[in-house]
């Protein structure tokens, strides 16, 4: 699919523009990243694209230039996916 950001800007003109934006894959939020490029030496202003990145699909540290984080939302413990071979916590005893 593709849109281009007055496009869409158009469309979230709809919503309440004090909601937050989420990112969902595997039902879940997702930390993301807005990126743009295409060519070389192309600035926010100038640029061909803009991406929405899913940043452990594609690593923010591999991001295109002039990506800007965005903070992630709150995720409990008993939700968080491990990581290869970690182990789950282990609950407090006292």
């Amino acid at each position: 699919m593709e849109i281009t950001v007055a496009e869409l800007m158009e469309k979230l003109a709809a919503y309440n523009p004090t909601a937050t934006i989420q990112v969902i894959a595997n039902h879940l939020p997702q930390d993301f990243s807005l990126c743009y490029g295409s060519s070389e030496g192309c600035t926010k202003e100038t640029c061909e694209t803009v991406s929405l990145y899913i940043d452990h699909l594609n690593g923010v540290d591999n991001s295109p230039r002039g990506f800007w984080q965005v903070p992630p939302p709150p995720v409990p413990p008993s939700n968080r996916k491990l990581k290869e071979g970690e182990e789950p916590p282990q609950p407090n005893k006292q």
